[in-house]
């Protein structure tokens, strides 16, 4: 039979994670689709002008019940192109740890997303939750 975690026991899980892991958050410009046996080398981190590397994730909220599901979330990441010659398409979000070990991918919904000088800007809202979402 499966386990089944509490609300609680699934806060306690996603607060474990985020505050004694320390994460990492980049875009990849690769067109994949994360599967859930994938290792960093599936992905292809953005090369946009502009581009200044993995952003830590250090304030992420505490995890809270919304409608059965224990979230956590952190600010909201963000990069800007400077107007140089190298555009990207981005696909979606890694995040690793200090390691480079890759702990969760997701495909953003709005892919691929060309970043430019003229479309210079990309952020996005992470959300980790309790509930399996791999496709894979």
């Amino acid at each position: 039979m499966p386990l089944v975690l509490t609300e609680l026991g699934s806060s306690i899980v996603l607060d474990t994670i985020t505050e004694n892991l320390p994460l990492m958050c980049f875009p990849y410009q690769n067109d994949r689709t994360p599967k859930k046996g994938d290792l960093i080398s599936a992905y292809v981190e953005c090369t946009f002008s502009g581009y200044g590397g993995a952003i830590p994730l250090l304030d992420w909220t505490p995890a809270e019940v919304q409608q059965g599901r224990a979230i956590s979330q952190p600010t909201p990441t963000g990069w800007t192109h400077n107007g140089g010659p190298i555009d990207n398409f981005i696909f979606g979000i890694c995040i690793v740890d200090n390691a480079n070990n890759l702990i969760f991918a997701e495909r953003d919904p709005r892919a691929p997303y060309l970043i430019t000088p003229t479309n210079p800007a990309f952020s996005y809202q992470l959300r980790l939750s309790d509930l399996a979402e791999w496709p894979g």
